[in-house]
């Protein structure tokens, strides 16, 4: 006969732990509605360091960041904030005001402005600095311009008012 099967479901795959790093040299203010809606805003030269980890013992560097590890900073306002809607996935937001620049595994991007937004990154310039953003280990990978949006999910750009540049997707 054949075997009984379960009627439980599987284990859920256990989420890898996330650490997030933040130094600040100002103000912090948060706002908490429990599990629906939180904010935090940081000012003033802020520094945020973002990757799966471990534990939360973990030493980290900012010069050699682990893979999948993310360095933020800007010199006026970092606002994060999540919120949760009934049946639907939390969102998570993180704006970066003032000198931004922001360093994943593969990119480099710098602006007046940069926004996260699952996984759209959004760099803004300003009327005397352009927005920039660049392949880190693919010379010739470069592009300026009013605003760039990165889809990190496909790989894909969108250059607003492009000052001229190349993209191009590198073998891995």
């Amino acid at each position: 006969p054949p075997a009984p099967q379960s009627t439980t479901a599987p284990a859920q795959r256990e989420q890898e732990m996330q650490l997030t790093i933040v130094t600040f040299n100002r103000t912090m203010v948060a706002v908490d509605k429990g599990k629906l809606f939180q904010q935090a805003t940081f000012t003033d030269n802020v520094t945020a360091i973002h990757l799966p980890a471990p534990s939360e013992n973990l030493a980290v560097s900012r010069q050699n960041l682990p893979r999948n590890g993310l360095l933020l900073t800007c010199n006026k306002e970092l606002v994060v904030w999540s919120q949760k809607k009934a049946n639907e996935p939390r969102m998570q937001r993180l704006d970066a005001i003032g000198n931004a620049y922001l360093r994943s595994d593969d990119y480099e991007g710098w602006g007046e402005k940069i926004s996260s937004d699952g996984p759209q990154v959004r760099v803004e310039g300003n009327k005397s600095t352009p927005a920039r953003i660049m392949n880190r280990f693919h010379r010739g990978n470069d592009q300026a311009g009013e605003i760039i949006t990165y889809d990190r999910a496909t790989g894909t750009f969108k250059v607003v008012k492009s000052y001229g540049g190349t993209l191009s997707t590198a073998p891995r």
